[in-house]
């Protein structure tokens, strides 16, 4: 086994152990919100190994860290430690974050396995995935929020006060425009990427000739 497998393997086994504590203790203690969290954290932080066993794709030990460090920024500070109250912006920086990574893991993906697709394609594709899965999220959250009385959605103020109207939107539309405005910069940030290989590539032939 590779001192890499080695690393990947400790560190799964080290967070899933945690997730699997904290969902013992929170069904224990009854907290029914922080129990379907945990839910969600496991769940989505073995995706990595869905990929590696059934599609036979393996990302590197930098893109795990990089995807699990965001999901405990999300899960455990976000969420169980309430940094989006107390933090201003936290909610924006891991909205932006994260739609970016996803972006990037999409395009890294498709760019693997569907090759036949023109490069602009693979883009695009991974800008939809992007978008679709910050919808999704505010579609979940919205359930949450409905079946166990939360503010995932921020439709409660700080100090309590239940918003109305155009008020009550601003915090969905907010998290959908920020992940717009991540995936365009992927977009442009790519694009910039391939025209600076093209010029290196295009120096180098007139250097050759």
């Amino acid at each position: 086994m590779k001192k890499q497998d080695k690393v990947q393997n400790i560190l799964f086994f080290f967070l899933n152990s945690i997730v699997i504590t904290l969902l013992f203790l929170f069904f224990i203690y009854n907290q029914k919100f922080y129990l379907l969290q945990s839910v969600f954290f496991l769940l989505t932080l073995n995706i990595p190994i869905f990929f590696q066993i059934f599609l036979r794709f393996k990302f590197t030990l930098l893109t795990i860290i990089i995807y699990e460090l965001f999901l405990i920024a999300h899960f455990i500070f976000g969420e169980i430690l309430s940094f989006y109250t107390l933090i201003r912006y936290y909610d924006v920086f891991l909205h932006f974050a994260t739609s970016f990574c996803i972006c990037l893991f999409s395009f890294s993906i498709i760019h693997t396995y569907l090759k036949i697709f023109l490069f602009n394609l693979q883009i695009f594709i991974a800008f939809l995935i992007s978008i679709t899965s910050e919808f999704i999220w505010e579609i979940i959250e919205f359930f949450i929020d409905e079946i166990f009385s939360t503010n995932m959605q921020r439709y409660i103020n700080n100090i309590g006060i239940l918003l109305n109207g155009h008020n009550a939107l601003q915090d969905t539309i907010k998290d959908m425009f920020t992940a717009l405005i991540a995936g365009l910069f992927f977009v442009f940030a790519i694009k910039y990427k391939k025209l600076q290989r093209i010029k290196v590539l295009a120096n180098k032939n007139v250097l050759l000739k």
